[in-house]
């Protein structure tokens, strides 16, 4: 092949590469707002602005960035006069009475997952924070938002020094998205705990969901009953399990099976009492689910 072939490709690729990286607004947090007294990542929505009277920011630029000059830092925090408040962020804006993300981005593409850099951890133990990705599209007829896909994944455990995560996301339709949002929170809605932390860098959409007939949902295509239980768990699903993988609060890996069977008994008697997660993979696709062992 000539150099001057080789350097044509090149563009190519890079240019390909790159429209499904900036589809995300500011998706390696280099670009950051001065609001006076604090900044804000632009184009990225935060509880800032709220907290300002306080001095007390849940959202702030961390340095150097991976890679990069800058990252994103969520931290929740208990502040006099509002409670505990979460470190989030959206790509909108949100809603201060419950803290729900509203308003998105124009985006038009099926991507299979999110990737990204990381840090973690929950600083009660009990209260776990979440990355979730929603794409939605415009229907004409209702005049409402039909959802395309949406995937929220729970962040157990810890990751203490910098890590790549890879969330694949769930379809609901088999259409073309016209708009997403993302929300990278610190903390969950019930219980946010002072203390946990969530730093993020470099987003990106990854690969290509299978074509416009894959309307399968894992997550309604999967059941597990009782939940919560005292110790028998039956996981049903309609396509046949390939793996099972069990963790604890920590994020410690304390089972893994290969059943390959639509329906499984999982045993945890032996275990104590507490909130677990369970990933399943079926079909080529993962999910992960809560369970509680009362």
């Amino acid at each position: 092949m000539t150099t001057t072939k080789k350097t044509i490709i090149t563009i190519i690729l890079s240019f390909f590469s790159f429209s499904i990286v900036a589809q995300i607004p500011n998706f390696s947090f280099e670009t950051w707002n001065n609001m006076g007294s604090y900044e804000n990542p632009d184009q990225w929505g935060t509880l800032n602005s709220i907290t300002n009277p306080s001095a007390t920011f849940t959202c702030e630029k961390g340095t150097p960035g991976n890679p990069g000059s800058s990252f994103i830092i969520l931290f929740t925090k208990n502040i006099p006069g509002f409670g505990v408040v979460p470190g989030i962020a959206v790509t909108g804006t949100i809603d201060t009475s419950d803290y729900s993300a509203q308003g998105g981005f124009p985006f038009t593409q099926r991507p299979q997952s999110l990737t990204g850099n990381w840090q973690y951890m929950p600083w009660g133990g009990t209260d776990f924070g979440f990355i979730s990705v929603y794409l939605t599209k415009w229907n004409t007829t209702t005049n409402t938002r039909d959802t395309v896909s949406k995937t929220v994944s729970t962040l157990f455990g810890m990751v203490m020094t910098w890590s790549t995560f890879n969330i694949l996301l769930s379809y609901q339709m088999g259409i073309f998205p016209d708009s997403a949002q993302i929300v990278l929170s610190a903390s969950g809605k019930i219980t946010p705990a002072h203390g946990d932390f969530l730093y993020v860098d470099n987003l990106s959409f990854a690969g290509t969901a299978a074509g416009l007939g894959n309307t399968e949902n894992l997550i309604s295509d999967i059941d597990i009953f009782p939940n919560p239980s005292a110790d028998i768990f039956t996981i049903k699903s309609v396509k046949e399990i390939t793996s099972i993988e069990i963790y604890n609060a920590l994020g410690e890996n304390i089972f893994s099976s290969e059943p390959k069977t639509k329906i499984y008994e999982l045993d945890l008697q032996n275990k104590s009492n507490g909130i677990y997660f369970i990933k399943i993979r079926s079909n080529n696709k993962t999910v992960i689910k809560k369970i509680v062992k009362q």
